[in-house]
């Protein structure tokens, strides 16, 4: 310490003494505080450079006698203000300051120190050090001098670098990339931010923060940052965008970055949550909505969702239920307004149980009002749900009027029967059992209504019971008796008994087994009941289920019955059998001019007379209309069966009397024969078919099928009888042909081709079954089904992983006039939830040029659905290019006639560069069809046509081959690409 520094804190000790002279303070002298002072300097290093700060002496009772001028100031305080009053005003707790010393007889006093909080006049908060002394006289404390350092400043960086220290830390541990951006360039990123993006930090540090942003957004954000700086608002910004990857993949994160200072610079502190799975469970979710909507949507059961006690949504079953299409008139409705005041309390109180059980209850039944009045019967359900964030209630009802109705008709049934009846249809009756044995029976007076015997006759002959059994079923009744004495179960058992009268009745006995303590057999008790009406009720049902109502006949289902039962006979004793297909010639005519009244009398006079030509064991059916089959099991020849044939047409000459109209009829035959005209039923039923075909040709005649007889017409008649429920039976497929981008070898598209793959013709062609299906309208059937595999395929393909690709599916000229075309696309895209932009219709040059104002409003509805579309086959039709530029296509197939020859044929090159030329000029995509060498692939690459499709790249394939193609050739793409 220096003498000048010693000087100037003894002057300003004895400063300080002379000043406490003044206020006349008994506890300071000047040459104590002389000594005082210097002492304190010369033996202390602390005090030393402190001594030009502020200072402060209290007495001994803790009051402010001195108070340096800059202290003062500092503090905001004047010396009035101050002295003689408590230090406690700027220190808060002064205690610290006058703990007991144990030695206070030192020579030197001891120096203490401690960090405080000083408070301001303003009642703002000054960080200081504190250094002080005790003051002692003769033992006795006298005061308390103080020195103080105001370390706010220092405090304060301190604080800050350990903030920054501790924004570092968590900046590294959060899972939140996290960045500052100075100067153009990185200054701070932390691990994080070299995960999401893929880059070292050190790649990072050396990069602009935009390199890293997709450039989507790179004006969005600058120009949202200086609109904020520009209207003096707080400079942050926040939103979801894509950020780039070392790998060149797009990630969506959640953005933020807001301006700072940092390091005494203006720049910006960034975070990037990553959305990825959250973007990928939303797609999923929505997904999963989809189809729950559309299940509730297609729900044959009636839906009701309630909350706040009005009715917030109902599914289209539902308004059909209410009777009405408008929802209008039933949202915002109390659903009490559609019950039965009988049943409200009752409803209520489920509500109430569903909200309270948080799960399903029973079903209850009760009426439901319609919006005109009208009353139906229903069953509903109550189940506790949260709808749009809230509590709701789900009633989910169907109508079960009809049911109650039947019932109601039941019950009647059963209380006439009762009625008449007028006596008791059941019985009881009791077998003692004593060591495995029955040793008695009793039987119950109503035994007499059931079986018309008497207790008594039973009684005097324990076996009349057995004696009554029908014959054939005495051996389930004595094995239902012993299972019960020997296993001690009973079962039920239904079987005939012959009644005193001597009629045949059915009954239902239903014993009970009794058992003592020891679990040993006493006695079984039995019920039985008189089941004959009931019985007769189910022969009258099963025969009404496989007879023709009208003739009596069997039905379709029993004759096929029959006919596979004979088959297995026949191959099993390698005899012959004949299937018969008739058809009466002109019936139509009869029918519609006459009457059905004369048509069904006709058929059941028919019926008759030929049932007179064949033998007891021959099946004469009825399959509808005027459709007789027969089927002759057992036969030597097929000319027993021709024999029959002609007797049928024999017995079909002599005239009809059908109530005073005197009618003529003939029949036409057809007939195949087992084993050499097919060894299955559906073979002998569509040969027999093929012949009567040309059976009808000629008319009251009969054919006999044979393989050489027209075998294209045959089998072109096979086919469209076949062609029916080929897609019932799964022969209607689909496979997939690839289309690709030579230059980028990708498969951009798939085509969906439809193919029939028949059980006895193999794989037909389309050439050969798609006019057959616009003949008989099964087309536009097939084409939806096309479309709704095709779309269902391709969601799959989409939800496998694989890159997204347009599907192709031709519409033809029958399902293009369809009225219901557009509506049924788009629901086709909602079931099976294929992004529209991913379906591609094709229709050829000749269908859109049919009927040009029908076309354009097509087309537009279909675009306005975002679908593609497609001009097949350009070129071979007659359309108008004004036309052509005024359709909404998105493409253009050039068609495979032109491009068969286009590496030797110069007038098939130039048509294909002119459509090429033309597409291009008109911004739709060229697509040529049928390339199926090199040498065409690069005529077409030189013609600027990129995009082919052919078996030079694959023949069209099955879903499955197609999905190995697909995963094949995403193998190698990457490969290529890498």
């Amino acid at each position: 310490m220096t003498l000048g520094g010693i000087a100037i804190f003894i002057y300003q000790a004895k400063y300080t003494a002379n000043q406490l002279k003044q206020k006349k303070n008994d506890f300071a002298t000047q040459s104590y505080l002389n000594k005082f002072a210097i002492k304190t300097v010369k033996n202390s290093r602390i005090i030393h450079p402190l001594i030009t700060d502020s200072q402060i002496i209290l007495d001994a009772s803790g009051r402010i006698q001195f108070i340096a001028e800059n202290l003062l100031v500092k503090l905001g305080y004047n010396a009035d203000e101050l002295l003689n009053n408590n230090v406690n005003a700027i220190l808060g707790k002064s205690d610290f300051l006058f703990q007991q010393t144990q030695n206070i007889e030192v020579k030197i006093p001891e120096i203490k120190q401690i960090k405080k909080k000083l408070k301001t006049k303003q009642g703002e908060k000054i960080i200081a050090l504190i250094y002080w002394a005790k003051i002692h006289k003769n033992n006795k404390l006298k005061g308390v001098f103080l020195l103080i350092k105001d370390i706010t400043d220092s405090h304060h960086l301190q604080e800050a670098r350990r903030n920054e220290k501790k924004f570092y830390q968590l900046a590294e541990t959060v899972p939140i990339a996290t960045f500052i951006y100075q100067d153009k360039q990185f200054v701070y990123v932390n691990s994080a931010m070299e995960t999401l993006t893929g880059y070292g930090k050190n790649t990072l540090l050396a990069m602009n923060c935009w390199q890293v942003i997709h450039p989507d957004f790179h004006q969005k954000i600058k120009k949202s940052l200086q609109h904020k700086k520009n209207t003096q608002q707080p400079v942050t910004w926040r939103g979801e965008i894509k950020m780039l990857t070392q790998a060149g993949e797009e990630r969506w994160v959640d953005f933020t970055v807001k301006l700072i200072k940092f390091d005494r610079k203006v720049g910006l502190l960034g975070t990037a949550f990553d959305l990825s799975d959250r973007k990928k469970m939303e797609r999923t979710i929505k997904g999963s909505e989809e189809r729950y909507r559309n299940l509730i949507e297609l729900s044959p059961a009636a839906i009701f969702v309630h909350k706040k006690g009005k009715l917030v949504f109902v599914n289209p079953t539902a308004l059909k239920l209410l009777g009405t299409r408008n929802s209008k008139l039933v949202l915002g409705q109390p659903l009490q307004k559609f019950w039965l005041e009988d049943y409200k309390a009752l409803i209520q109180s489920q509500f109430k149980q569903a909200s309270q059980n948080n799960g399903i209850l029973d079903p209850v039944e009760h009426q439901l009002i319609r919006v005109d009045g009208h009353r139906i019967q229903m069953a509903s359900t109550f189940t506790p749900v949260i709808y749009e964030g809230e509590p709701a209630i789900m009633t989910t009802g169907i109508d079960i009027t009809e049911r109650k109705q039947a019932e109601q008709a039941l019950r009647e049934s059963e209380a006439r029967y009762k009625q008449l009846l007028g006596s008791v249809t059941d019985y009881i009756y009791t077998v003692r059992v004593k060591h495995g044995k029955a040793i008695a029976t009793e039987h119950g007076h109503g035994c007499i209504a059931v079986t018309g015997y008497s207790p008594e006759e039973y009684q005097a002959d324990p076996q009349l019971w057995y004696e009554i059994v029908y014959s054939e079923d005495l051996e389930p009744v004595r094995n239902q008796t012993a299972q019960i004495l020997t296993e001690g179960k009973a079962e039920p058992l239904e079987h005939r008994i012959i009644h005193k009268n001597g009629e045949l009745r059915w009954v239902r006995n239903t014993p009970v087994v009794r058992k003592d303590a020891h679990g040993q057999i006493v006695s079984y008790d039995g019920l039985i009941s008189d089941i004959t009406e009931r019985k007769h009720a189910e022969e009258k049902v099963n025969y009404q289920a496989f007879h023709d109502l009208l003739t009596g006949l069997p039905n379709r289902a029993l004759y096929n019955q029959r006919l596979l039962e004979a088959l297995t006979k026949a191959q099993h004793q390698g005899h012959h059998l004949a299937v018969m297909f008739l058809d009466l010639d002109r019936f139509k005519t009869i029918n519609d001019t006459l009457g059905h009244a004369i048509g069904d009398l006709l058929l059941q006079q028919v019926a008759q007379r030929i049932c007179h030509c064949l033998r007891q064991n021959d099946t004469l059916s009825r399959w509808g209309g005027d459709e007789f089959t027969l089927l002759l099991p057992q036969i030597h020849t097929p000319d027993d069966a021709v024999h029959v044939a002609q007797r049928i047409i024999a017995a079909l000459k002599p005239v009809f009397d059908l109530d005073g109209h005197p009618l003529h009829i003939t029949t036409s035959i057809g007939m195949a024969v087992y084993p050499q005209d097919g060894q299955d039923m559906e073979t002998l039923l569509g040969n027999a078919d093929v012949a009567l075909y040309q059976a009808k040709e000629q008319r009251s005649t009969y054919r006999m099928y044979s393989a050489t007889m027209n075998s294209q017409a045959s089998e072109l008649l096979a086919l469209q009888n076949s062609l029916h429920a080929a897609l019932e039976r799964g022969e209607i497929q689909v496979h997939y042909q690839p289309q690709v981008n030579v230059k980028t070898r990708k498969i951009f598209g798939m085509e969906a081709l439809v193919r029939w793959q028949h059980p006895e013709f193999g794989l037909v062609p389309p050439s050969r079954f798609i006019p057959l299906a616009e003949e008989t309208g099964l087309i536009v059937e097939i084409g939806e089904w096309v479309l709704r595999n095709a779309c269902e395929q391709n969601q799959s393909w989409l939800q496998a992983g694989f890159s997204p690709i347009r599907m192709g599916v031709n519409l033809s000229a029958r399902q293009f006039q369809e009225a219901n075309l557009v509506e049924m696309v788009g629901e086709t895209l909602a079931r099976t939830g294929l992004p529209a932009d991913l379906l591609e219709l094709e229709i050829t040059e000749t269908i859109a040029m049919q009927n040009v104002e029908w076309t354009g409003k097509v087309l537009g509805q279909l675009q306005s659905l975002g679908v593609h579309l497609s001009m097949d086959d350009f070129g071979t039709g007659y359309s108008s290019l004004s036309y052509l530029q005024k359709f909404p296509f998105h493409s253009l197939k050039v068609d495979r006639s032109f491009v068969r020859d286009i590496s030797i044929d110069e007038q098939d090159r130039a048509i294909a560069q002119a459509v090429i030329a033309l597409g291009r000029a008109l911004n739709l995509r060229v697509i040529a069809e049928g390339v199926e060498t090199v040498e065409q692939l690069e005529v077409l690459r030189g013609m600027h046509c990129e995009d082919m499709q052919g078996f030079l790249f694959s023949p069209p394939i099955p879903a499955l081959q197609a999905t190995k193609l697909l995963t094949k050739y995403n193998h190698h793409h990457r490969q290529h690409t890498a």
